[in-house]
């Protein structure tokens, strides 16, 4: 009896074992480091200077641009975080509107460096990524209504949560 008993045991555990095997790294959850705000500017500026075609000086002047927007932008967020902790509820919308006003600064700065063909097809670009958010949010919007997710308290309502998408997207470009 014991050895039947003992015997069903490790069927059962090697069954779990290979089951957990045939799971592999594909199950495994992917953590990325945080780009710095270098990292984050470099990609932008790549990213334009592939689409627009920069020349040298345009892309060292835009890699500035960025360098400057990504720093500010890490200061709110990490000054937001602090807050968070600290348990205090941020002003509806602060933070998105600080966050689009640098980004608003950025364009104008990027753009002041474009030549005309240039400066058109950044609006094209522009126009892409935000229907491309814009897709992102109905889809996300749809999954909460599927899930009937009740809202963090983060951010107040869906409208802010759009607008934060909408800086994002703008942060990436």
């Amino acid at each position: 009896m014991k050895k039947k008993i003992f015997s069903l045991f490790l069927i059962s555990f090697a069954f779990l074992f290979l089951a957990e095997a045939q799971r592999g790294p594909m199950h495994q959850r992917k953590i990325r480091d945080p780009k710095t705000p270098e990292q984050r500017a470099t990609a932008i500026t790549n990213r334009l200077t592939k689409r627009l075609g920069l020349n040298g000086e345009q892309k060292q002047q835009i890699y500035k641009v960025n360098v400057q927007t990504a720093q500010k932008i890490d200061e709110l967020r990490t000054e937001a975080k602090a807050k968070r902790e600290r348990g205090e509820k941020p002003e509806k919308g602060f933070y998105a509107k600080q966050i689009r006003e640098l980004n608003q600064q950025r364009d104008q700065s990027i753009l002041a460096v474009l030549s005309a063909e240039q400066k058109t097809e950044y609006e094209k670009l522009k126009t892409e990524q935000k229907e491309r958010m814009r897709k992102r949010i109905e889809k996300r919007q749809k999954f909460r209504k599927k899930m009937n997710k009740q809202d963090t308290g983060f951010l107040e309502n869906d409208d802010d949560f759009e607008n934060m998408l909408l800086d994002e997207a703008e942060d990436e470009i």
